[in-house]
């Protein structure tokens, strides 16, 4: 949208690739994420479709 659409595909791969090494939950199948205050868990394939 800002003509930084490389930049941002780049960001989204890293992302991807955290996701999928195990990196982004810091090893875990879910994290806590928030919402309207209350807490619930993601897990791996909701943040990776989020992601995309």
């Amino acid at each position: 949208k800002c003509g930084r659409v490389e930049e941002q595909i780049e960001l989204l791969k890293q992302k991807l690739r955290m996701i999928y090494q195990g990196e982004a939950f810091n090893g875990r199948t879910t994290k806590t994420a928030r919402s309207h205050g209350k807490k619930f868990q993601v897990s791996i394939k909701q943040e990776t479709s989020r992601v995309l």
